[in-house]
């Protein structure tokens, strides 16, 4: 996903400026090896949350509609290698 963000920041000398950004998202379907439980964690310095989610909870979820839109066709496609 590629998006753009707008922060105004304020110096120590009161004078403000707009900086905007340009950004590139990447995300990852991965398979998830239950061997061991279905206990994960995120690595704090890359990621603020992680939690295991479900169709239904995509309208709870706070995330942009591109977001939730991506994450609704991979729980969609998970369900391909799901077993029986």
């Amino acid at each position: 996903m590629t998006y753009s963000t707008e922060k105004t920041i304020q110096w120590e000398d009161r004078t403000e400026q707009l900086i905007k950004k340009s950004c590139i998202q990447l995300n990852f379907a991965i398979m998830v090896d239950y061997t061991h439980g279905t206990i994960f964690r995120v690595n704090p310095s890359e990621h603020s949350t992680g939690i295991w989610a479900s169709q239904k909870m995509l309208g709870e979820l706070e995330m942009t509609e591109q977001m939730r839109e991506f994450v609704s066709v991979a729980l969609e496609q998970s369900r391909n290698f799901l077993t029986p």
